[in-house]
């Protein structure tokens, strides 16, 4: 019987501290519904003149 009371405590505990590792401070207050088609992050940079000259050049290296 004390066995029994003891596993059933470490499993409470486990159980315990399992859900509230789920309580990151990171995943408070986000969106749980999201509607499709509809980006919420945050938005792209732009890419720099440079760095749309080396796209266009690789581009055109891959075109046979």
């Amino acid at each position: 019987m004390g066995n029994i009371k003891t596993v059933l405590i470490a499993s409470l505990a486990v159980g315990l501290a399992a859900g509230l590792g789920g309580c990151r401070e990171e995943e408070q207050n986000r969106p749980l519904h999201l509607d499709k088609g509809v980006y919420l992050g945050k938005a792209d940079t732009p890419l720099t003149d440079e760095q749309r000259r080396a796209l266009d050049q690789r581009n055109q290296q891959q075109k046979f």
